[in-house]
C-alpha cells in the first residue's frame, strides 16, 4: 500500500507544524488589522510597499501548490486505508477535492463553518486514531482549498479593482487551478510521498518566518492608528516569535538535510 501508517506520528507532527506555522504567521496580526482599518491585510501590505505585498503573493504561489498537494495526499492515503479503497490514490485525491469543491461553492463560508465544526465534533468524539487522523487531515485539506484561492482572488481585486464583479469566477478559477496543479503533483509522487511531506515542510518552514515579518511590519506601519498598534511588550514578544520562527526553520533544515541521514 503506497501510505504507511508506520511513522505516521512523525508524519503528521512535521507537516502539522510546518503547515500550522504558516496560518499562525497569518493570523497573529491579521485581526487586529482588520478590525482597527477595516480593510483586507493584503491591502495593508500594499500600504507597507510593493516588496511586502509582492513577496507575500510570490511567496503563496510558490507554496499553495506542494502545500495543498501534501495535505491532500496525507489525507488520501488515511482515508484509502480506513476504506480498504481498491483503486488509484490519484483518483481517490481528486474525489477528495471534488467533495472540498462542492462544500465551498455549494454552501460558502456558512457550509465551511458547519463542516469545520462538524469535523471538530466528530475529532472530539472519535477514539478511533486512524479515523480521528483521516477527519483532522480533510479539514486541513477543506481549510487549505478554500484559504489558496481566496488569497488569489483578494490580491487580484488590489491589483485590479475593476475586477471586482468577476470575484467569484476569480475564486472558481483559481480553486480549479490549485485542484489541477495538486493532483498533477499527486500524480508524480504518488508512490514517494515522503518526497513530497519533505518539500512542502521545507518550503512551509523557510516561508513562515517571512510571512511573520511582513505581518509584523505592516500593523505597525506609520498608516496604522497609533492607539492601535500592538504595545511595547506585545511587540517584543512578536520578535522573539520571529526569531523562534527563523530558529526553527533553520534546526529543521539542518535536521532535514544534513542529520537524518
Amino acid at each position: 500500500m503506497w501510505f504507511n501508517p508506520h511513522g505516521l506520528g512523525l508524519i503528521m507532527v512535521l507537516l502539522s507544524s510546518g503547515l500550522l506555522f504558516w496560518p499562525i504567521s497569518l493570523n497573529s496580526h491579521g485581526p487586529r488589522y482588520v478590525a482597527t482599518t477595516g480593510e483586507h491585510l493584503l491591502e495593508g501590505y500594499r500600504r507597507v510597499g510593493k516588496w511586502a505585498f509582492s513577496l507575500f503573493l510570490v511567496l503563496s504561489l510558490l507554496t499553495m501548490f506542494p502545500i495543498q498537494a501534501a495535505v491532500t495526499m496525507v489525507a488520501t492515503g488515511l482515508i484509502a486505508n480506513l476504506i480498504n479503497w481498491p483503486a488509484s490514490l490519484v483518483i481517490l485525491s481528486a474525489i477528495i477535492l471534488f467533495i472540498c469543491a462542492s462544500i465551498l461553492l455549494i454552501g460558502r463560508y456558512p457550509l465551511l463553518d458547519k463542516s469545520m465544526k462538524v469535523m471538530v465534533l466528530v475529532l472530539a468524539l472519535s477514539t478511533v486514531i486512524a479515523f480521528a487522523a483521516a477527519v483532522t487531515m480533510f479539514s486541513m485539506t477543506l481549510s487549505c482549498f478554500d484559504a489558496f484561492p481566496r488569497i488569489i482572488r483578494e490580491a487580484s481585486l488590489i491589483m485590479f479593482p475593476s475586477a471586482k464583479i468577476h470575484a467569484d469566477k476569480i475564486y472558481f478559477g483559481w480553486m480549479m487551478v490549485v485542484a489541477a496543479g495538486s493532483l498533477l503533483i499527486i500524480g508524480c509522487f504518488v508512490n514517494s510521498m515522503k518526497i513530497l511531506i519533505d518539500v512542502a515542510t521545507t518550503m512551509s518552514f523557510l516561508a513562515a518566518p517571512v510571512f511573520a515579518y511582513i505581518n509584523y511590519h505592516t500593523v505597525t506601519d506609520a498608516h496604522v492608528p497609533e492607539e492601535v498598534r500592538p504595545s511595547k511588550a506585545l511587540r517584543i514578544f512578536s520578535w522573539v516569535g520571529i526569531v523562534f520562527l527563523s530558529g526553527f526553520s533553520i534546526l529543521f533544515i539542518v535536521w532535514r538535510f544534513f542529520l537524518a541521514n
